[in-house]
This record gives structure tokens, C-alpha cells and sequence, in this order.
């Protein structure tokens, strides 16, 4: 905000914000439940807002919202209202967050992260759909990009489609949403494809989280790191096409909901390896299991059993365990999302 026109302090114990006669703030550090930077730009300049969030700016970039609960109480255009949600512009983005998180008096603010969740084979983006509202709500941007040939592009679907396409459409949700800082997640065999993704993309990522997921070697296919279960199926395709493994929801009702959505997984996905320059344990981010550790039908030496014990027994790694089958974030959405916004807080 030009200070011409407006006013900011981080004192002691609160965050003032004014703008003329037009805005004033008084915001309790204690009261700030998180905090981040925003990339995009906003088209309006001014004192904009209704039911509890408001856009202060006095320019259209270096914006950074603010998250606040309780509410507190503020005016804009010399009304009362109740403040729940604040974005400001500063000519100073980044060290703006910085000493405002440092000023932070309270233990359970976590600043504002940028997830990127990439679902399983056979599945879409919808199988986040109860988890993307609960991150959000904690003031995270979420991005779930479906991949093609399944989910909501199973239009697209062909021979033609590989992990490296599946690749690429999480690697142009990255550029073209401009994101940085990212916990990644991959769930099943969504860790094959953000595996393959850390040599083009390794730099922007903080947080690397596996859920239930396959976790490759360099030069290691999806078949490779399954075993012969993962040959089978192979085995077994219609041509291009593997028809979807079934798989149950805690309701009858939910798992038909489920069916209804599944789509044939092109073979290309599963046979085409990895390249991976390095270790995973070399990289420069945290890394995190999480295991769904009550699925009657999974074998004791599964993929996914074999690397949770491997990220249970090792200090590069955390570890966490979701007592459900596979399909934990149609299952068990608010636990998932508690242990994201935990590793979200590091």
C-alpha cells in the first residue's frame, strides 16, 4: 500500500491496517491464523469486500492474505464490520510475511501453503473433492489436476497416453498456476508420476508426501515396483486399456458412486519407467508416508506395505498411518487433511 494513502504496523501484540477514512484495523497478532503470499493480481484498487473478507490495496500486486479467528471487529467506509479474511498489498511481499510470522505470539498459526494432490490410476480429481475444502479453510491453495485418459478427461483416453503425459499435466499446472514452495502429494499411482516430476521440478517443491503410493527407483515402471500382481494386470488388458481394480468405500452407496467414476487405465502409464537422478533421500525437501493400514484385501509384502515400513524404520523420512482401505480420501478426508495441515505447519 502506498503510504501515501495508507498504513500498516506489526506492533507487539497487534497488526493495524488503515486506509484514509476508508478502512481501519486493529488485528491481534494472537487472533492470525495464517498468512501468506499471493501471486496472482487483482484488477480492483481500493477497499473492497463483503461478509467478512476484505481486498485493501492500493496496487494490483505483492498482494499477501491474512486469515483471522476469531474475527475482529473493523470499518470499512465507516461501517462496523466483522474482518475474517484480509488481503493487502505491501511494497514488500516476502520480508512483509517474513516478520509477520516471526511477530507471531501464537503456537497453531501455520503460514499459507500451496498443495498440489495428484490422484491414483483409475481415479480423478474428484476423489479430493472432500478434501480440497477442509485445506482451503485452513487459507492453503489446493490444485488437483486430473490426469488424461481417467477421471475427468477419460474423453482423452487412447493408447497414446503415458506417465510421461501424465507428467506433463502436472508439470503445466505448475507453470502455468506460477507455483512455488509446493507440498506434493502423490496418492497410489500418483507416486510414479511425482517421482518422475522432481528431475524438471525438484526446486519447487518443500514437501514430497506419498499416500498409500507406489514409490519407483530410477528406471523402475509401475509393474516393476508392484510385482507380479502389476504383470497381471497387464497380462490382462483389452488392448490398451486395463480395466479398473475394484475397490471399496465405507457405504455401499459411497463405493457405487465410486464405480460409476472409474475409467480404464491405459497400459502406457504402467509400463514406462521412471528417471530419477538421484536417490529420493538426496533431495532437498521432507518426505512423507502415509500408509491406509486397515485394508482387509492388501497383502502383508505389498509395494505399499514394503515402503511404509521402509519410511517407518528410516530418519529421513515421516511417517503416518490412516486406520482405512486404500481409498482414504474418499474415506477418511478429515484425517488426511489434519496430517497435511501438520506437515504444512514444519
Amino acid at each position: 500500500m502506498p503510504q501515501s494513502t495508507a498504513y500498516l504496523d506489526i506492533g507487539d501484540t497487534t497488526l493495524d491496517v488503515r486506509m484514509g477514512w476508508s478502512f481501519n484495523a486493529s488485528i491481534p497478532l494472537a487472533s492470525i491464523t495464517t498468512v501468506g503470499a499471493l501471486d496472482r493480481k487483482v484488477l480492483s484498487i481500493g477497499v473492497h469486500g463483503w461478509n467478512g473478507r476484505w481486498l485493501v490495496n492500493g496496487r494490483s500486486d505483492q498482494l499477501v492474505q491474512i486469515t483471522i479467528d476469531p474475527a475482529v471487529k473493523a470499518k470499512a467506509v465507516l461501517y462496523p464490520i466483522k474482518l475474517r479474511e484480509l488481503t493487502v498489498s505491501v511494497d514488500n511481499r516476502d520480508e512483509f510475511v517474513r516478520v509477520l510470522q516471526v511477530g507471531w505470539p501464537s503456537p497453531n498459526v501455520t503460514a499459507m501453503a500451496t498443495m498440489v494432490l495428484v490422484h491414483g490410476a483409475w481415479g480423478g480429481s474428484y476423489g479430493f473433492r472432500k478434501v480440497r475444502p477442509l485445506l482451503a479453510a485452513a487459507g492453503h491453495e489446493v490444485f488437483t489436476p486430473s490426469l488424461t485418459g481417467i477421471g475427468e478427461r477419460s474423453h482423452l483416453a487412447g493408447p497414446e497416453v503415458t506417465l510421461s503425459l501424465h507428467m506433463r499435466d502436472v508439470r503445466n499446472t505448475i507453470f502455468y498456476e506460477d507455483l512455488d514452495d509446493i507440498m506434493l502429494l502423490g496418492f497410489s499411482y500418483g507416486g510414479m508420476v511425482v517421482t518422475g516430476l522432481l528431475d524438471d521440478i525438484g526446486d519447487k517443491v518443500r514437501h514430497l508426501v506419498y499416500l498409500d503410493a507406489l514409490l519407483p527407483a530410477n528406471g523402475q515402471n509401475a509393474t516393476d515396483v508392484i510385482g507380479p500382481p502389476g504383470q497381471a494386470m497387464i497380462d490382462a488388458a483389452n488392448d490398451w486399456a486395463i480395466a479398473p481394480i475394484p475397490r471399496q468405500l465405507d457405504t455401499p452407496e459411497a463405493t457405487a458412486w465410486s464405480d460409476a467414476r472409474r475409467a480404464n487405465q491405459p497400459v502406457g502409464t504402467l509400463t514406462e519407467p521412471v528417471s530419477l537422478s538421484k536417490p529420493l533421500e538426496d533431495w532437498d525437501l521432507t518426505r512423507t508416508f502415509i500408509k491406509a493400514s486397515a485394508d482387509p484385501g492388501e497383502a502383508d509384502n505389498s509395494a505399499f506395505w514394503k515402503t511404509a515400513r521402509h519410511a517407518e524404520a528410516s530418519s529421513a523420512w515421516s511417517y503416518h498411518e490412516i486406520a482405512t482401505n486404500h481409498m482414504v480420501p474418499m474415506n477418511r478426508p478429515q484425517e488426511l487433511a489434519t496430517i497435511l495441515l501438520d506437515i504444512a505447519r514444519t
